[in-house]
């Protein structure tokens, strides 16, 4: 037998950690059991016999602030290939310095970033669990039709008691490019990719702050909170979207109007009770449906690694430097 089919087969289905080969920002993960192959878009760092505790160790370093600015910040190891789109490649990610140890398992901040990029990979199953169940069950659960957020945000409406947000700019006019969501305790930060350039390709673009959203009634805040997080992050086909608007706009709307969820009955108080026995399926078949608490718990995670990783690199007092660098699309 032909030991070197064996030999790429075993290293095929190790440990390591994965990436996609073309992304906008740090994006690797662990497979501690091996059972994720290779796709011709992803790469990977393999070792023989790796502890899991290093995979989750480096891993955490490699998504922190630090080693992303040392990436993507103009100067830095990625090459950019296209408007905020870098190539992660193993000889540029290589490259990245990962500080070692003699007893890794005895120096606190080597244990530290272990145990939070393993706590990090867990709440992402689960955070990724309940929001593909919320995408399946509301679409299963009853006759309904697609609307716009605003249906839900507008103030006029019926859920104006439900729903409130306020914009630091409401009047701000441009190019939406691009939607992120970041959950809070009681609602979520919507922020938008923008330019107020005429020609938005070519334009100088930045991530800023379009609304913070309040959701009173929990059935309601953790379907959208679903919602938005399945659109913005898995949904292939709105991640592709080159631009969210026809026009120059007025942004806070066009970021309302671009999202979409489901709606029951035109009656709220039967729509609330038509979303609650959603939650309460995805609870059933998730284990639970609180996104709030999970999202929050990995900004913490995010946070405490960012801190130790300022640390390890003795890059503490350019905190603000690097942050907002990050800001920065290129």
């Amino acid at each position: 037998m032909n030991g070197k089919p064996y030999f790429l087969q075993r290293l095929l289905f190790a440990p390591k950690i994965f990436f996609p080969r073309r992304a906008p920002e740090n994006r690797f993960a662990v497979d501690e059991t091996g059972e994720i192959g290779f796709k011709s878009d992803c790469a990977a760092f393999l070792k023989n016999a790796i502890d899991p505790h290093d995979l989750y160790y480096v891993c955490a370093l490699l998504n922190s602030k630090v080693l992303e600015f040392r990436y993507r910040a103009m100067g830095g190891l990625g090459k950019l290939t296209g408007r905020g789109m870098f190539e992660y490649f193993e000889n540029q990610v290589g490259d990245l310095p990962i500080p070692t140890f003699e007893n890794p398992q005895n120096h606190p901040d080597h244990r530290k970033l272990g145990q939070l990029g393993r706590e990090a990979h867990q709440l992402f199953n689960e955070r990724y669990r309940i929001v593909t169940t919320y995408e399946e069950k509301s679409r299963t659960i009853g006759k309904h039709e697609i609307v716009s957020f605003w249906n839900y945000h507008n103030i006029t409406e019926p859920y104006s008691t439900l729903v409130a947000w306020e914009s630091p700019n409401p009047n701000r006019e441009g190019h939406l490019l691009a939607i992120q969501i970041e959950p809070s305790a009681e609602g979520y930060r919507l922020w938008g990719e923008i330019t107020e350039d005429e020609d938005w390709r070519e334009g100088e673009r930045e991530w800023t702050l379009l609304a913070k959203v309040h959701i009173s009634d929990p059935a309601l805040r953790r379907y959208l909170l679903a919602r938005a997080i399945y659109l913005t992050e898995f949904d292939e086909t709105f991640r592709r979207k080159q631009k969210l608007t026809d026009t120059i706009s007025n942004l806070t709307m066009a970021a309302f109007n671009a999202l979409t969820a489901v709606c029951y009955d035109e009656t709220p108080t039967r729509n609330l009770k038509v979303l609650q026995t959603l939650e309460n399926r995805v609870t059933a078949e998730a284990g639970r449906s609180n996104l709030e608490t999970i999202s929050l718990r990995q900004l913490s995670i995010e946070q405490d690694i960012n801190e130790i990783a300022y640390g390890l690199y003795g890059v503490q007092k350019y905190k603000n430097v690097i942050e907002e660098a990050l800001r920065v699309v290129l």
